[in-house]
């Protein structure tokens, strides 16, 4: 698994909006207490785009249901999967041969129908949520936000919890509001109860 920040505005482009909700001659001031107060709207003008490879169809369906936010993924109706390094294994499975057959067998029957003629559209068919995929994703900081809050809790699946802290570890660097954080916001979240 690998993300990388690509594109991302930077934090001044808030500081208009804060001008406009405000009238203030001290944006700054005025839009760490905006912040602090909850005005979260102003987070919505700051983007952030990432492109994460090498995570499975199953993370990726985790990460869309996040909706307020963009994405374009890589098409197993027009991609081909690769013959090696197609698939991503969780440490609960790795030490079970049977995973690893399946894995075979399902690649073999993928290239199988493919050499059938089957169409790349149907043959996809036959492969399972641990098939690699990779996508850009652009988030605003408002969604951002929610995600770090919901999403770097220890009960969220390992794969998922994984990107999110990557993609947190990058914006950190360049904004000093999510630095400033603390995530998991366990205080508010319905699953506290089963983290302890």
């Amino acid at each position: 698994m690998k993300v990388t920040l690509v594109d991302w505005k930077r934090w001044n482009t808030i500081l208009p909006a804060v001008q406009i909700c405000q009238n203030t001659q001290n944006p700054d001031r005025a839009l760490k207490q905006a912040l602090k107060d909850g005005h979260l709207s102003l987070l919505e003008h700051l983007d952030y785009t990432f492109h994460i490879t090498g995570i499975s169809r199953a993370c990726s369906h985790q990460l869309v249901r996040h909706r307020i936010a963009s994405y374009s993924q890589q098409s197993q109706r027009f991609v081909k999967i690769k013959e090696d390094n197609w698939y991503v294994t969780p440490e609960s499975v790795a030490p079970y041969k049977e995973y690893f057959e399946a894995m075979d067998i399902t690649r073999d029957t993928y290239f199988k129908l493919l050499d059938k003629n089957v169409p790349l559209e149907d043959a996809r068919y036959v492969l399972p949520n641990a098939t690699t995929t990779e996508l850009i994703t652009t988030f605003n900081a408002r969604s951002l936000d929610n995600l770090f809050k919901l999403r770097m809790c220890k009960n969220t699946q390992w794969e998922f919890r994984e990107v999110v802290k990557a993609m947190y570890k990058l914006v950190c660097s360049i904004n000093e509001y999510f630095k400033s954080m603390k995530y998991p916001d366990c205080k508010n979240c319905p699953k506290r109860d089963r983290c302890k």
